[in-house]
């Protein structure tokens, strides 16, 4: 009897079952455990199935991975039992099936544990390597965002630097400017000051000539006056007067700096003249 074989319901069986269950009736389905006690339907669902060696389509089940796994292991250890029988019939040795059986069984179970251990190992790798995978991520981000502040940072700092820089090359330039408007200016009040020194220099020359005239006068007034003074009085009364006339006009040109008070003495001097020639004609009219 295969060890697939369950009497719960025909559902499980497969058509292995069916050929093996086929085989022990041999024809005769009253053997069968609990046949009697179905209904007239199923008992004819049940030798149709062990007729045809197959469950029809709307009873059977589909097979879990597993239980296909096991249908296949089943059917793979018979053809292989009936291959070993075989050879042993050849050979004249005999043959035990349920221990062959047995140890195909135990083999498939070790081969089966091992390739569990295998694929339990494999997850576990797998699980580990997702797990590095996502701690590498996590450092990618991390190393990124460090990048990212980093260059940030070394971005601000160049820009404080070239701020500074700009401030720093204004400031040389400011110093400069400032140097070169003062030599301009001190150029210019040099010039100034040369100008008003030289101003000044010809304002003393013409003053002091003015004067030099002006005492010449006086004393060419003071000495023709004493030569002809004997003429009369009338005449010496206009040469005294003519005479005060020209010391009131030395004594009313006071030396200065100024422009318009020197242009002023310059006016007086050039105007001075005029009395002299003046008092000059009388003395000839006193001559003649």
């Amino acid at each position: 009897m295969s060890p697939f074989f369950s009497w719960k319901h025909w559902g499980c069986v497969t058509p292995r079952n069916l050929i093996d269950i086929s085989k022990e009736l041999d024809g005769d389905h009253a053997n069968l455990d609990g046949f009697e006690e179905l209904s007239e339907e199923d008992q004819e669902r049940v030798a149709q199935a062990l007729a045809a060696g197959k469950i029809a389509e709307a009873d059977a089940t589909t097979f879990t991975d597993e239980e296909q796994r096991m249908y296949d292991d089943y059917l793979s250890d018979e053809e292989r039992l009936k291959e070993m029988r075989q050879e042993a019939k050849e050979a004249g040795k005999s043959f035990d099936l349920k221990a062959q059986r047995k140890v195909l069984q135990d083999g498939r179970s070790v081969a089966r544990k091992a390739a569990t251990q295998q694929a339990k190992a494999d997850e576990k790798a797998a699980k580990v390597a997702e797990k590095e995978a996502k701690k590498a991520e996590k450092a990618a981000e991390k190393a990124e965002k460090q990048n990212a502040k980093a260059s940030k940072k070394r971005k601000q700092v160049k820009d404080e630097d070239d701020d500074e820089e700009d401030e720093q090359d204004k400031d040389d330039k400011e110093p400069a400017t400032k140097k070169q408007n003062r030599g301009k200016t001190a150029s210019k009040a040099k010039v100034d000051r040369s100008a008003s020194a030289a101003q000044q220099s010809t304002r003393a020359k013409k003053t002091k000539k003015t004067e030099e005239t002006d005492e010449e006068g006086e004393e060419e007034v003071s000495e023709k006056p004493k030569a002809k003074a004997k003429r009369g009085k009338g005449q010496g009364k206009k040469l005294v007067k003519s005479e005060s006339d020209s010391d009131e006009l030395a004594v009313s040109k006071p030396k200065t700096t100024r422009r318009k008070k020197v242009v002023k003495a310059e006016s007086d001097s050039e105007e001075e003249p005029a009395p002299k020639a003046k008092a000059t004609k009388k003395t000839n009219r006193g001559k003649a």
